[in-house]
């Protein structure tokens, strides 16, 4: 349990190269380029800008879905809803990604 609490609080990113530099000297426009994470999130935006919102707020946020129903101002089933329309996507994405 620690070592994935550690990768979730301090990430991957000082354990990958890409071109020279770690994703951790990398900012998140260059990191976002070429990471699935960032191209899956990017077209959920241009598909659903609220379920985009969520996913910031309950992955990168480490928000609880009350507090990602508050800080977008819906209500909580709808914040319930979108988070796991929106893992169901992404992981669907991501895995199309990385096989292509």
């Amino acid at each position: 349990m620690l070592f994935f609490w550690l990768m979730r609080t301090i990430g991957w990113d000082s354990c990958f190269e890409y071109e020279g530099q770690t994703y951790a000297e990398m900012d998140k426009t260059e990191k976002n380029k070429i990471s699935h994470r960032g191209k899956a999130l990017e077209k959920l935006k241009a598909l659903d800008s609220r379920q985009a919102r969520v996913v910031e707020c309950r992955f990168f946020g480490g928000m609880t879905e009350e507090e990602t129903a508050e800080a977008l101002g819906i209500g909580l089933r709808t914040a319930k809803r979108d988070w796991a329309k929106a893992k169901q996507w992404l992981h669907k994405e991501i895995a199309a990604e990385q096989l292509s």
